[in-house]
């Protein structure tokens, strides 16, 4: 089974670019979906102490709303034709890389939309006149940043487990993805956050 999907993107190496395209953009999209209803509804509730988004290099985009800014845009095209390009020219002895490659994309993008999908069934609740919350709970953005980090890291604790008893590359390439995608958004998440302290902590009056 995993060869025979294998050989799909093989056959048809449009099919990665596509499937990269669809899965980034419902990522985007239901990120400014999910951050509307958070500011309608869910503040009400809930502070994040800061950006909605946890990632620093869309964090501008998705304050404004912005439906298609360029560095969306230059993250979508981008990587579609490097897709394209590679799978059109790679060898029938590198199947077990693409399929790692895009079992990294599938997977990763999986993860995060699931996430995305549970903060909008939460928020369009706290839309509601009779919302069945009570209180208000602000979290600092350390604690934030680890619940995201955390929740990569427990898929990739998953697909790693599911490869060692059925190993094949895809759930390789996205148990491999996650654990990255956790790594590089904790280092860029607390380094953002570093940076805003560093201002603070300079204008605050000396004793």
């Amino acid at each position: 089974m995993v060869a025979s999907w294998t050989n799909v993107f093989f056959e048809w190496p449009w099919l990665a670019s596509a499937v990269w395209i669809v899965l980034h953009s419902l990522d985007y999209y239901l990120t400014l979906y999910a951050c509307r209803l958070y500011k309608t509804g869910g503040q009400r509730f809930w502070d994040f102490d800061g950006s909605f988004e946890m990632n620093p290099a869309y964090q501008a985009d998705v304050e404004r709303m912005s439906v298609f800014p360029r560095r969306f845009a230059l993250s979508l095209f981008l990587p579609a034709i490097a897709l394209y390009v590679v799978t059109a020219l790679a060898e029938a002895r590198l199947h077990w890389l693409l399929a790692f490659v895009i079992g990294a994309i599938i997977f990763t993008r999986a993860s995060v939309i699931g996430s995305h999908m549970s903060n909008i069934w939460l928020f369009r609740r706290a839309c509601r006149p009779d919302a069945p919350f009570y209180g208000h709970i602000k979290y600092e953005r350390r604690v934030l940043i680890s619940i995201s980090v955390l929740r990569l890291a427990e898929a990739a604790a998953i697909l790693g487990v599911a490869t060692c008893l059925a190993p094949n590359p895809w759930t390789f390439g996205g148990a491999v993805g996650l654990a990255l995608a956790a790594v590089l958004l904790r280092r860029r998440a607390l380094r953002a956050l570093r940076k805003t302290a560093a201002p603070e902590e300079k204008a605050r009056p000396q004793a």
